[in-house]
C-alpha cells in the first residue's frame, strides 16, 4: 500500500501505531507500507514513536510517485521471479519418474 503524505503535517502516538501496524500486517502478507512525500517533521514523529522502523524506515520511504514506483516494481519482479523458479522447480521434480536421473547438459526429449 502507498500512501501519498505531503498533506500530513502532523502525526501523533496513535496516527503512528496505526501506521506500524498496518506495516506489520501487510509485511506479513508478503506486501509493504510505502510513505511518498513524508515531509521532515512527520519523518521525525515517526521515527520517535518507532513507527518509522516497523514501516521500513528508508526503504519504504520515497520523495516522489516516479521513484516509489519504480522501486516497488523492481521488489515486485524480484519476488515473482523467486517464486516463479521455485514452482518451475516444483513441477519439474513431479514431472520426472523418481527412478530416473536426469542430466541438466542433455535436452530433454533425449534423456536417456
Amino acid at each position: 500500500m502507498a500512501i501519498i503524505a505531503h498533506g500530513i503535517n502532523f502525526l501523533d502516538l496513535a496516527g503512528a501505531e496505526a501506521l506500524a501496524d498496518e506495516a506489520r500486517r501487510r509485511r506479513q502478507a508478503g506486501g509493504g507500507l510505502y510513505l511518498i512525500g513524508v515531509k521532515d517533521t512527520v519523518q521525525e514523529q515517526l521515527a520517535e514513536s518507532g513507527a518509522l522502523k516497523a514501516i521500513g524506515a528508508a526503504a519504504n520511504l520515497f520523495d516522489s510517485k516516479t521513484e516509489a514506483i519504480a522501486d516497488i516494481y523492481a521488489r515486485l519482479d524480484a519476488m515473482y521471479a523467486v517464486t516463479a523458479r521455485r514452482e518451475f522447480s516444483a513441477n519439474a521434480r513431479r514431472c520426472v519418474p523418481s527412478n530416473t536421473t536426469v542430466h541438466p547438459l542433455i535436452p530433454a526429449g533425449v534423456q536417456p
